[in-house]
């Protein structure tokens, strides 16, 4: 990095104004730089209704979950549904962002392909802007800020209102030939970050192949019932007696944040909560259909006595029990347990749970097996690694380009 650009970064660290640039209410900028609010840059758009001049028999319907990857959803509402709710057409260019959930997250409308969405996304339509620039400027700190500042915290779950979103200030560099340019820099980023994705996909696309392939019963493979393989912990102790807190979620055991918390709708003062150590297998019970079951790769710790944790018995290769378990196969077959009549409370038991049988292989074959599932998972955590990297630069360069930090006629 140019020395001139260490001693300006260092000027606005210390809260100096570099020659050249002003402060604003949404920080330091160039001086031929405006605050502006997104209002100004586009049309905002939370779901009004449209009626389909088409008759086709299916519309690509986009969730928050799909707002990554638009086009490669498979999920599709009925012309009928269709015509009954609140969705819009987003067009070539236009910008689609979460306001509801996991609030904040844009992309950019690739082609005219027909997409319906409900009110969960916002649609924004540039005026006078280039579409990159706007799509980095949506992801910036500065936005990024002013959405969370005016984010409903309390909903649940939590929202932005449309008019909300259409009051964000940032920093503007009005030039259209600049915005050009610092979108061009930040998308050789944006590339190397989607290839990365989808080499992390075909990753996981070979292990769950492989898993498909590798967990097929054979002739030879013995019958083992679950009550030999696992032995339920049901060890407890009060909160605070130390061990970490921890909570279960799809992504594993990890250490309970503000997110899971809800230790303030406990009454008991002292209520009992459940021991769980390194490589039990975990699992809730009503979360189960899910796929909330894992190894607890974590650590030692205490979590909500609901969730069932097994030590697995000697003799059985801990990680070969790990993939197992973890199939989606394997959790259909066990849903045939699940007791209830309300679908989100519908469980599957400890005791159930222990009734399963199956057949495994040799514990030399386990080794073998789990050997291969385990460098495949090492190559998914380098390639994650990488990818984080990629971000954190990209990241990096938004806060140095959006703001006027660097000036794109420099870089050249």
């Amino acid at each position: 990095m140019k020395q001139e650009i260490k001693d300006r970064i260092e000027q606005i660290q210390k809260g100096s104004v570099p020659s050249g640039y002003k402060q604003t209410p949404v920080g330091i900028c160039p001086i031929d730089w405006n605050v502006t609010n997104l209002l100004r840059l586009a049309k905002i758009y939370d779901g009004v209704h449209q009626t389909p001049n088409y008759t086709n028999s299916g519309v690509k319907f986009v969730s928050v979950e799909d707002i990554k990857n638009i086009y490669d959803t498979n999920k599709y509402i009925s012309y009928e549904d269709f015509k009954k709710n609140f969705y819009l057409f987003p067009l070539k260019d236009d910008i689609l962002m979460t306001r509801i959930g996991d609030i904040g997250t844009p992309a950019i409308v690739k082609n005219d392909q027909i997409l319906a969405y409900y009110v969960s996304l916002a649609l924004f339509k540039p005026i006078k802007i280039n579409t990159n620039y706007l799509f980095y400027l949506i992801k910036s700190n500065q936005i990024q800020k002013e959405l969370f500042k005016k984010t409903i915290h309390v909903a649940f779950p939590k929202k932005i209102n449309k008019n909300d979103i259409g009051k964000c200030k940032a920093m503007l560099n009005e030039d259209a030939i600049a915005q050009n340019q610092i979108a061009k820099i930040l998308d050789i980023w944006g590339k190397a970050i989607s290839l990365q994705e989808k080499k992390i996909e075909k990753l996981q696309e070979k292990k769950k192949a492989l898993i498909q392939k590798l967990f097929k019963p054979k002739d030879d493979w013995n019958i083992v019932f679950f009550k030999d393989l696992f032995k339920e912990r049901k060890t407890y102790c009060e909160q605070n007696n130390g061990y970490e807190h921890l909570t279960l979620s799809i992504g594993g055991v990890v250490p309970k944040t503000e997110r899971y918390n809800r230790d303030f709708l406990v009454k008991e003062k002292e209520k009992k909560y459940k021991i769980t150590l390194l490589n039990d297998i975990c699992y809730n019970p009503a979360n189960l259909k899910f796929g909330v079951i894992c190894m607890n790769c974590y650590g030692k710790g205490i979590f909500s006595p609901i969730y069932v944790t097994y030590e697995i018995c000697d003799n059985f290769d801990k990680n070969f029990v790990k993939y197992f378990v973890m199939r989606k196969q394997f959790i259909k077959q066990l849903r045939k347990y699940e007791q209830g009549t309300v679908y989100e409370r519908m469980a599957v038991c400890s005791e159930d749970f222990l009734k399963y049988k199956t057949k495994f292989p040799n514990l030399k074959i386990q080794n073998k097996i789990s050997r291969l599932l385990l460098i495949i998972d090492e190559s998914v955590t380098i390639e994650k690694q990488l990818l984080e990297k990629y971000k954190e630069q990209q990241k990096a360069l938004m806060q140095l380009l959006l703001t006027g930090i660097v000036r794109v006629e420099k870089l050249n």
